[in-house]
């Protein structure tokens, strides 16, 4: 049986070896089934996990700023005040570049203009990751300006 004040264990896993592990108070991610919140004692869970934005709020200082993490597709799990995400992509969000990734979404849209229909699909999915990495590392400039 888990302890009610113990800390979440949060450990984010990728196979390019993006690996992290924090105590958090609390975990934020999206999942196929809608966005989610994780707190101390969440029940067992097991979800698909979507691309986007986890947010992460360590437990060293409460009023510490949160971590947010870019995620490919993967797995979440909750057991015992763990929270494992296995995914196929990380990064930490306040690391992207809003300039990289602009060049790097015009670029792909104008490669969607002249493909074939497989190479169609396969540069509509890297559009919506880097357009999704876009808006995340947009959210989080802006904030940082509002600080």
């Amino acid at each position: 049986m888990s302890n009610s004040r113990a800390p979440l264990t949060v450990t984010i896993i990728t196979p390019q070896g993006f690996c992290r592990v924090t105590e958090a108070i609390r975990v934020q991610a999206n999942t196929e089934m809608g966005p989610i919140e994780i707190l101390q004692t969440h029940a067992p869970l097991i979800s698909l996990l979507k691309p986007g934005k986890v947010k992460v709020v360590p437990i060293e200082n409460k009023k510490a700023p949160e971590i947010i993490y870019i995620s490919g597709s993967g797995v979440l799990e909750v057991i015992n005040n763990k929270v494992n995400i296995l995914a196929d992509n990380g990064f930490y969000g306040q690391e992207l570049d809003t300039e990289v990734l602009r060049q790097t979404e015009q670029e792909l849209r104008k490669k969607l203009q002249d493909n074939t229909v497989k190479k169609v699909a396969e540069t509509l999915d890297a559009l919506n990751e880097v357009t999704e990495k876009l808006k995340i590392a947009e959210e989080i400039k802006n904030e940082s300006m509002r600080s």
